[in-house]
């Protein structure tokens, strides 16, 4: 007999393809949201519109390539490194939505259902009657935008919870309904168990198998709906939207978001077809997997291969706990905020006050060009560049370009009007240094790095502006 192999194994004891692939899938997505920003090939923060790839010198969105696997986007940012750091974003709040939406119908449907044709029912009946004829995406968006979409992930959460209750707590009445008529259910009326006891105990273990494949059901739901929002621009944070002369109306988001993605790519589609297709495809394969993962896991609970045992409203809410305090912990550590925070905690305070207490002197007068106080400030400046190890612009060692500086507004002065303007200046300095480029491809490219420090001369009564 031909020996089995191991994916043979696996559907043999599984008995669905559709849960084996479903698993890959969300395993495979859990990886991404906990590992995304390590995996990331690129800072996804970093705007740089004009680069040279491959010898090229060229403006963003740049097609895929060997620099960019998978192009960037219209502000040069690498999509791959967004599609990484939007995963931990992206799903975290479908998670956190997702339970707030199963915790709700599942309070509110095991009320109904076990207080079944009183007025608890009744009144849980008629609101979930009332939220079914709206359209899900019109009343997100409305919630969303009635919250302040500035708020962040909690609009969403909040807006995403309230749109999808209603369907968890029909689905938990009705198990309810079956489950409070078991014999095991009278046995523990006739002991002497309260009706709250009776919930915790007998109850809720028989509803865990189904709240577990409609979670991930309601994962697929849930992340639809962020698709179907950030098409529609209705993103966290909700982006910034400018004019630029040459290429219209930009969108532009500066938190790592899937529905993000989508809604700032998808004008580009005939022009820059991977700026659209990267989201869309994640989206995909995301609901994908989660439908595919609760379908068979619905199937495998019917099929009497998952019996819950020994789990109580405790263990339940703990296990709860444990996700909502993970995810929270991971949303902090992702986005924006914990990339400015590790930029402020890099940051030398000692160090920019010492700067500071050497250029706002008024012993430098106010730093003027030219002279005096601004020559002091600019030697102080080359020291600092010096110390940082930049290499300077001139073949002299020196950090120094010298030029004469006049202000322009003395070319468009009669000569009579000239004395309301400085003087021209002869021997002002500019301070420049470079960190020479690594690549042996475009051994020219270099980073430039100068510094502005002089500031307004003294004014006619003597009075000096450090700055």
């Amino acid at each position: 007999m031909r020996e089995r192999t191991l994916w043979q194994r696996l559907v043999y004891a599984l008995g669905d393809r559709s849960l084996i692939i479903g698993a890959a899938i969300v395993g495979a997505l859990v990886i991404i949201m906990i590992l995304g920003p390590e995996l990331a090939p690129h800072n996804p923060f970093h705007v740089d519109r004009i680069q040279t790839i491959n010898g090229q010198i060229g403006r963003a969105p740049f097609p895929p390539s060997s620099t960019y696997w998978l192009g960037t986007d219209d502000q040069g940012r690498d999509t791959l490194s967004l599609l990484l750091y939007g995963a931990r974003q992206t799903l975290t709040m479908a998670v956190l939505a997702t339970v707030a939406r199963i915790l709700l119908g599942l309070l509110l449907g095991a009320i109904a259902g076990w207080w079944h044709a009183r007025a608890v029912d009744r009144a849980v009946m008629s609101l979930v009657e009332f939220l079914a004829p709206f359209p899900t995406l019109i009343l997100a968006i409305a919630l969303i935008l009635a919250m302040g979409i500035q708020r962040g992930g909690i609009s969403f959460i909040i807006a995403l919870c309230l749109v999808g209750w209603g369907e968890v707590a029909q689905v938990v009445r009705s198990h309810v309904l079956v489950i409070r008529h078991k014999l095991y259910v009278e046995a523990a009326r006739a002991l002497g168990l309260s009706e709250p006891e009776i919930l915790s105990r007998h109850v809720l273990p028989n509803l865990l198998p189904t709240l577990l494949s409609l979670a991930a059901l309601e994962m697929g739901g849930v992340l639809l709906l962020l698709g179907e929002l950030g098409f529609l621009n209705i993103f966290i944070g909700g982006g910034t939207t400018y004019i630029e002369e040459a290429r219209g109306v930009i969108h532009f988001f500066d938190v790592p978001d899937w529905g993000a993605m989508l809604g700032t790519s998808w004008r580009y589609f005939s022009a820059a077809p991977w700026l659209p297709l990267a989201p869309a495809t994640a989206f995909f394969l995301s609901i994908l997997g989660f439908n595919l993962f609760g379908f068979g896991f619905q199937r495998f609970i019917e099929r009497g291969r998952f019996h819950p045992s020994g789990w109580s409203l405790l263990r339940l809410a703990l296990v709860i706990g444990v996700v909502l305090f993970v995810s929270r912990t991971i949303m902090r550590s992702t986005g924006l905020e914990a990339h400015y925070t590790k930029m402020a905690q890099e940051f030398n305070t000692s160090r920019a006050l010492a700067d500071i207490a050497f250029l706002a002197d008024p012993g430098l007068e106010g730093r003027p060009t030219g002279p005096g106080g601004g020559h002091e400030a600019a030697g102080y400046i080359a020291a600092q560049f010096r110390a940082l190890n930049l290499t300077p612009i001139l073949p002299t060692d020196s950090y120094f370009q010298i030029y004469d500086w006049c202000p322009a507004q003395r070319a468009l002065l009669p000569p009579g009007q000239l004395g309301q303007i400085a003087e021209c200046v002869t021997g002002a300095v500019n301070v420049i240094g470079h960190i020479p480029g690594t690549d042996v491809r475009s051994t020219g490219d270099r980073i430039l790095v100068a510094a502005s420090y002089t500031g307004p001369p003294p004014s006619p009564d003597g009075t000096i502006y450090p700055g």
